[in-house]
């Protein structure tokens, strides 16, 4: 059953997400990605959000299986979604599946060429994967 709110509840709702998935509270920020993917116009922000929640307790196998649903389930929103793989292969130190990820996004214009690029001359925590 898809939820009839109006756009504002909606980003409303996916800030107190990310605010619960970053403050350690994964089950709350779990219910409420859930429930932002039930009010329609889908959008990456569960995928995002349910996987920053995983990471917050280290559980990356998770973080990334999470956004290949997300991948799977949004391929138009295939880069917002890679950015986040790769933000998990930095944090797990794996540079070199890192660099895969990044490799076509850095070329894109935007906020995503942007975040990609950042992340590519990031060197913190890395080593081979």
């Amino acid at each position: 059953m898809k939820l009839a709110l109006d756009l504002t509840t909606k980003k409303q709702l996916i800030e107190v997400g990310f605010l619960a998935a970053i403050g350690g509270n994964r089950e709350e920020a779990d219910t409420i990605f859930d429930g932002v993917a039930h009010m329609g116009n889908p959008t990456p922000s569960p995928y995002i959000g349910k996987a920053l929640a995983a990471l917050t307790y280290d559980d990356h196998e998770e973080a990334l299986a999470i956004l290949d649903k997300g991948l799977k389930a949004l391929p138009e929103h295939k880069d917002e979604i890679k950015v986040f793989i790769a933000i998990v292969h930095h944090v797990t130190g794996k540079k070199e599946l890192k660099d895969d990820v990044l490799a076509s996004l850095t070329e894109k214009g935007g906020v995503i060429g942007a975040l990609a690029q950042s992340l590519k001359n990031d060197k913190k925590k890395e080593s081979s994967s």
